[in-house]
C-alpha cells in the first residue's frame, strides 16, 4: 500500500480532494449498508481547502449526513495544514462543527512545513504526529525523541489527543509509549481495508510494560502485528 502523504498532496495538486472525500463517504456508507461496525469514531480526511470554498462547510455537513451517524462518531482530519491561509475563518468553522459534535485533527503535525500557530489558533481534538517523527524513533535519544516528549507534554497540558501515525516497529511503540504519546497508527498495527478490520487507533497505555503481547487487538484486525500476535 502507498503512504496516504505520498499521493494527498498530488489530490491536492490536482484539485481532486472533494472527489475523493465523497468516494471515501461511500465506501463507509456502503460498509455501513453491509453491517460493518465502526472500531471507534471515524475519521475522514478534508482539505481545508474545500472547506474554505463558499459552501464547503454545508457540502461536508450534507456528505457526513448520508452515513446516518451522530456528528459524535465522527471526526475530520485536516490534510495539507501548511497551506491554510484564511486562519481565523478556520478557526470559526472549526469552532462551529465542534459545536456539532465532530471532533477535528491536525493530521501530519510535526512534518518540517506544519505550523506550530496552527496548534495554538485552532480548536482541535486531536492532533497527528507527522509520521517522520515516528521514524526517527530508536533505541538512542535524538531530535525526534526530543520532539516527540515535548508534543506528548505539550498535548497534555492542552488537553488534546495525541496520536502518532507511520508505526512500523514494534521498537516505536515502545519508545512511544515511554514518551507518554497515548495512541498510534500505522502498517504494522492494521493494513488499510474495510472498517471492521482496524481499530481507530491502538492504546499505548499497556505497551510500556514489557513486550507487544500487551497491546489489545481486535480479533477481526488484518495487519502484520495481528498475525505476530496469533490472531
Amino acid at each position: 500500500s502507498i503512504p496516504a502523504k505520498e499521493w494527498l498532496g498530488v489530490a491536492e495538486w490536482l484539485g481532486v480532494t472533494a472527489e475523493l472525500f465523497e468516494h471515501v463517504v461511500a465506501a463507509v456508507q456502503t460498509d455501513l449498508a453491509a453491517g460493518m461496525s465502526p472500531q471507534g469514531r471515524l475519521w475522514f480526511n478534508i482539505s481545508p481547502n474545500d472547506m474554505l470554498r463558499s459552501g464547503g462547510v454545508e457540502w461536508l455537513l450534507e456528505n457526513l449526513q448520508r452515513l446516518g451517524l451522530p456528528p459524535t462518531a465522527l471526526g475530520l482530519e485536516l490534510t495539507e495544514t501548511e497551506a491554510i491561509e484564511e486562519t481565523g475563518r478556520m478557526t470559526t468553522m472549526v469552532s462551529d462543527l465542534r459545536r456539532v459534535g465532530l471532533a477535528v485533527a491536525l493530521d501530519g503535525f510535526g512534518a518540517r512545513s506544519s505550523p506550530l500557530g496552527h496548534l495554538v489558533e485552532i480548536p482541535v481534538t486531536r492532533v497527528k504526529l507527522d509520521s517522520s517523527l515516528t521514524a526517527g524513533l530508536g533505541p538512542h535519544t535524538g531530535p525526534a525523541t526530543w520532539v516527540v516528549s515535548a508534543m506528548a507534554n505539550l498535548a497534555r497540558r492542552l488537553d488534546i489527543e495525541l496520536v502518532a501515525e507511520g508505526v512500523s516497529s514494534g521498537e516505536q511503540l515502545r519508545a512511544l509509549a515511554h514518551l507518554g504519546v497515548p495512541g498510534a497508527q500505522g502498517f504494522l498495527l492494521c493494513l488499510p481495508g474495510p472498517m471492521n478490520r482496524c481499530p481507530g487507533r491502538v492504546d499505548l497505555a499497556m505497551a510500556a510494560q514489557t513486550t507487544l503481547q500487551s497491546l489489545e487487538v481486535p480479533d477481526q484486525v488484518d495487519a502484520p502485528l495481528a498475525r505476530q500476535l496469533g490472531r
